[in-house]
Parts: structure tokens; C-alpha cells; sequence
């Protein structure tokens, strides 16, 4: 995969955000799982100097002693504190593995959370799903985790478009 056109572009989004009074810096790169989004974080934090958090990992060490009923009180402060304690220079996060966010019981919209997270700190963030327009899906209609959040007011990289271009 041929990625210097997409990290030109976040690059270029990165400076952008950087320099303007966004009301949230941040990016998503959205595709469907196994379509190679991890090797491109991997590049970007490379290119980019900024540390790539599997948030899956992270977050499952600060949960798993957490009675489930509780999980999702902690949540928002828990991914907070996950990118607060990695942006160490201010250079931004870059967030892969985030289906954990998605779990049923742990009730929370996880666009809003990154939104949220994106006021204080650069997120860039892998999104495994699916982007029509400025629409964004993850699962399908009917399946428990399925969340459909229409109208996304950031920037969205959808590489496996930006590679037929």
C-alpha cells in the first residue's frame, strides 16, 4: 500500500488543526477491519513523532478490576487519562484498536467521547467501519453494537478511497 498521498494529507490536516480554533482536533481514518489501517498508524506515528496507542489493551489494564456494572462510569475518564499520559510533548495521539468502545455495556457514543478527548488533545483515530459522505457507521443495522452518527463535523480519511484516486 502506497500511503505518501494519505500522509501528505494528514499532514496537512495535522497543521491545519494545529493552527485554527476547531471546536475538536480530530481525524479519523475509517475502513473496514483487516484493511490495513494499524500499518498506516504504524507510519504515521512514525512520520509524526507521536506515540500509537492500541486502546483496546489500555483501556481492558484499567477495567478488568472494575465491577462491570461500574466500567462504564469510568470509561471517558479512563481513555482521558490513556491520551492525556501519552501526549507528552503535544504532539498528539494516535488511537488504533478501538472496539472495546463499542461494548454494549459499557453505553457510551464513542465519536462523542473522541470529540470530547479532541478539545484538549490531537486524536487521530482508526475507525473500524464504514463512511458514506460526512456519515459514519460501525457494525451493521441490527447487530447490538451498531452506531450510525450522521453529519461528522471533522476531517475523515477513508484510505482505501484515497488509494483508487
Amino acid at each position: 500500500m502506497n500511503t505518501t498521498a494519505i500522509t501528505e494529507r494528514i499532514r496537512m490536516l495535522v497543521k491545519q488543526l494545529k493552527q485554527s480554533a476547531v471546536h475538536t482536533r480530530l481525524i479519523l481514518v475509517v475502513a473496514p477491519h483487516n484493511s490495513g489501517k494499524t500499518k498506516l498508524l504504524m507510519q504515521l506515528s512514525e512520520a509524526f513523532a507521536m506515540p500509537r496507542i492500541n486502546l483496546n489493551l489500555e483501556l481492558s489494564k484499567l477495567l478488568i478490576d472494575i465491577p462491570a456494572k461500574r466500567r462504564s462510569s469510568r470509561v471517558d475518564s479512563f481513555v482521558t487519562d490513556i491520551v492525556k499520559g501519552s501526549d507528552t510533548d503535544g504532539r498528539g495521539v494516535i488511537l488504533d484498536n478501538i472496539e472495546l468502545l463499542f461494548a454494549i455495556e459499557l453505553q457510551i457514543a464513542p465519536l462523542r467521547l473522541f470529540e470530547k478527548i479532541g478539545r484538549n488533545y490531537l486524536l487521530i483515530v482508526s475507525w473500524p467501519g464504514k463512511v458514506h459522505g460526512k456519515t459514519l457507521t460501525y457494525a451493521e443495522p441490527g447487530h447490538g453494537e451498531y452506531r450510525h452518527y450522521p453529519d461528522v463535523d471533522c476531517p475523515i480519511i477513508d484510505p482505501l478511497e484515497d488509494l483508487k484516486s
